[in-house]
């Protein structure tokens, strides 16, 4: 492959990438913080700073009658004050007309919510997030839905049939449908793998 057709490829599965991601990420249609937990209304009564506490939790949210997340942690914290949620080992996995999509896995994370939506979600310790066709590991990743970017932390690595990049820092724009990779750029291509008769 020439110099040029590398930039191009690499380029467009970039743009694949952000597409796969923007799918899930900006449907303003997805589960909200009243699917996932269990949170009374209060009204002005005083109440703890920690609402809620699970172990072992496990939940599947649907819509319409198809399943379009499964979310279980090994314990999952509601902070009524913060509007957040602190979560340990998480693992969700996102469907599509019931057919799974993706996944994310990681150590812990926080998730904020805001108007019961996702506004944050700060993710750390051998994050794991995988879509149809690739997948990207990186040491912590955050999700702002605000500026619509992900930004994965430290040694980063997205992976495929195709290609295996590694860098450090990058930061997928889902608005400009960009990713830019801070340091330590590494990138192999492969040859797509013939069946053979």
């Amino acid at each position: 492959m020439t110099r040029v057709g590398s930039k191009v490829f690499v380029v467009l599965f970039g743009l694949a990438l952000l597409v796969g991601a923007t799918i899930w990420l900006r449907d303003r249609k997805g589960p909200s913080i009243g699917d996932v937990f269990d949170v009374p209304g209060l009204g002005e009564q005083v109440i703890p700073e920690l609402l809620q506490r699970i172990r072992d939790f496990h939940r599947v949210v649907t819509r319409r009658g198809e399943k379009i997340l499964e979310i279980s942690a090994r314990e999952a914290s509601y902070y009524r004050d913060r509007s957040a949620i602190e979560i340990i080992e998480p693992s969700l996995v996102f469907f599509h007309q019931g057919e799974r999509v993706g996944a994310i896995q990681a150590e812990k994370g926080t998730l904020v919510i805001e108007n019961t939506e996702l506004a944050s979600a700060d993710l750390a310790g051998r994050v794991r997030l995988e879509l149809t066709k690739f997948a990207i590991t990186a040491d912590s990743m955050r999700y702002d839905r605000r500026q619509e970017q992900i930004q994965a932390r430290g040694v980063t690595e997205v992976r495929s049939p195709e290609l295996e990049l590694k860098g450090r820092d990058m930061l997928f724009d889902l608005r400009a449908q960009k990713l830019t990779v801070d340091s330590g750029v590494s990138m192999q291509l492969k040859q797509p793998t013939k069946v053979q008769p």
